[in-house]
C-alpha cells in the first residue's frame, strides 16, 4: 500500500523550514515490501557503507557519525536493526542448528550471515520510529493481510533455491520457515519467533530514539490503533519521547503533527551537536 512518494509530504515540509538544508542531507532507502525485514536490512547497513566508503572514506568528517534514521511502519524494523547487536538470537529464533552446520552454498552462506548477524552501525546517533509495528499486527492474519503475502513473487531461482535447502537440512528450521520464504507480511505475525526476537533486541547506547504512534481508532482484532498496528506493538520502551498523534497508518509519516515532531526533534539533535556541526548532517530516512 506504499510507494516512493510517501516520504514527498515530510521532505517538502522539512527543506521549507528555513535553515534546514544547511544542518541535513535527506537520503532515502527503497526496498521491496515482499522482501523478509532482516534481509532488507542487512541491504541498508550495505548501502550506508559504501557511502561512508564513498564520501568519506578516511572518516574526516564527523558528521558521518551524526546520521539520523527515520523509519515509517516496516521501515522502523529496518533501522532498528541498525541500531542493534544481533548475537545468535535472531538466527536461532529461526533455526536450530549454527549457520556453519548449514548445508547451503558459500554465497547464500554470506548473506544469511548478513541478515542474520550484525553489530550496531557506528555512523547512527539517532532513530525516529513512526508507527513501527514492534509486536506486530494481527492485520498479518486477516484475509486482506493474506492476500497481501499471497501477492509476492519470488523469482523461481530463488523459491527452488530455497526448497532445495530446507530439503537438504531436514528439521533445522522452525516452521515458519519450512513451507515456503517468508514475505514481511507472514514476519508481522504477532507469534512470530523471529520478531519476537528483533523486539527483545536492545538499541544501543549511543543512539537516541524516539516513536511517533497513531491513535486513530479502537477495533475488536486490535484496541487502539492507526488502524493497522496497535499502540500497544508500537510503544518501545527506552525511547527518549514518545509522541501519540490522531493519524491512520497511512498517515503516520504525512500529518502536519508528525511532521512538525520530526521538526522537533531534529532541531535537538542540531542543538545537541552544535558543537561539531562543521559539515551537514546526513538524515536517512528509511521507508
Amino acid at each position: 500500500l506504499s510507494d516512493p512518494f510517501t516520504w514527498a509530504d515530510m521532505v517538502n515540509d522539512l527543506k521549507s523550514q528555513p535553515g534546514f538544508v544547511d544542518h541535513f542531507q535527506i537520503w532515502v532507502f527503497q526496498y521491496p515490501t515482499g522482501r523478509a525485514f532482516v534481509n532488507s536490512a542487512a541491504a541498508l547497513r550495505q548501502r550506508l557503507a559504501l557511502a561512508q566508503q564513498t564520501f568519506d572514506p578516511l572518516g574526516y568528517d564527523r558528521q558521518f557519525s551524526n546520521m539520523v534514521l527515520i523509519g515509517h511502519s516496516m521501515g522502523g524494523l529496518v533501522a532498528k536493526l541498525q541500531v542493534t547487536h544481533s548475537g545468535d538470537r535472531l538466527w536461532r529464533s529461526v533455526a536450530n542448528r549454527p549457520l556453519e552446520q548449514i548445508k547451503v552454498s558459500d554465497s547464500l552462506r554470506r548473506d544469511l550471515r548478513d541478515s542474520f548477524f550484525f553489530e550496531p552501525l557506528p555512523m547512527v546517533s539517532r532513530v525516529i520510529f513512526i508507527a513501527t509495528p514492534h509486536r506486530g499486527s494481527a492485520y498479518s492474519r486477516l484475509p486482506v493481510g493474506k492476500l497481501g503475502s499471497a501477492l509476492v513473487k519470488v523469482p523461481e531461482q530463488q523459491r527452488r533455491e530455497y526448497e532445495r535447502v530446507i530439503r537438504c537440512n531436514p528439521g533445522a528450521f522452525r516452521p515458519e520457515l519450512r513451507q515456503r520464504i517468508p514475505t514481511s507480511i507472514d514476519l508481522l505475525d504477532p507469534e512470530s519467533p523471529l520478531l519476537a526476537s528483533i523486539d527483545s533486541l536492545p538499541i544501543c547506547e549511543h543512539v537516541t530514539a524516539h516513536s511517533i504512534i497513531g491513535d486513530y481508532c479502537w477495533r475488536p482484532s486490535l484496541g487502539r490503533s492507526d488502524a493497522i498496528v496497535p499502540v500497544a506493538s508500537a510503544r518501545l520502551d527506552g525511547v527518549h519521547s514518545e509522541r501519540v498523534i490522531k493519524a491512520t497508518h497511512g498517515q503516520a509519516n504525512k500529518s502536519p503533527e508528525a511532521i512538525g515532531e520530526v521538526l522537533r526533534i531534529l532541531r535537538q539533535h542540531v542543538q545537541q551537536h552544535d558543537q561539531e556541526a562543521v559539515e551537514p548532517i546526513a538524515a536517512s530516512l528509511a521507508s
